[in-house]
């Protein structure tokens, strides 16, 4: 009886680690996409407009990045122009995502969305060990 007890809770181990690396291969898999968004303020809204939003846009802005939504926030300088860039499964869901901003809500702003994409023909061009460089490459950042 006892070296069945033993069978059965060594199997249910080895099906819980089984399953604990199939679940982690599953999630490694679902990558999100990185975006960035470009907002641009709305024709007739004034500074004063703002005023009532900051910050509650702050505390999204928080929010988001806490979730690991927001990646980073920039401005343009001279200029009220926010850049994000987010995270998201999809265009849909990052679109969603930016909706949650009082400032977008409210229509004060509204943004431009382009998806990045890695550059992939840098890696092309370097040679397969890693160690050596293109012709292209600065001599002195080995």
């Amino acid at each position: 009886m006892k070296k069945t007890r033993s069978i059965y809770l060594i199997i249910i181990l080895i099906l819980s680690v089984g399953s604990y690396y199939l679940y982690a291969s599953i999630k490694s898999k679902d990558k999100n996409m990185q975006y960035l968004a470009i907002f641009e303020m709305n024709e007739g809204v004034k500074m004063t407009d703002f005023i009532p939003y900051v910050d509650p846009e702050a505390d999204r802005a928080w929010e988001l990045y806490q979730e690991n939504k927001l990646l980073e926030l920039f401005f343009v300088k001279g200029q009220n122009t926010p850049i994000l860039k987010i995270t998201a499964a999809s265009e849909a869901e990052a679109i969603a995502t930016l909706n949650t901003l009082p400032m977008v809500k409210n229509k004060l702003f509204r943004f431009e969305l382009m998806q990045l994409m890695p550059y992939e023909e840098l890696g092309k061009r370097m040679k397969k060990d890693g160690q050596d460089r293109p012709d292209w490459w600065p001599e002195d950042s080995f």
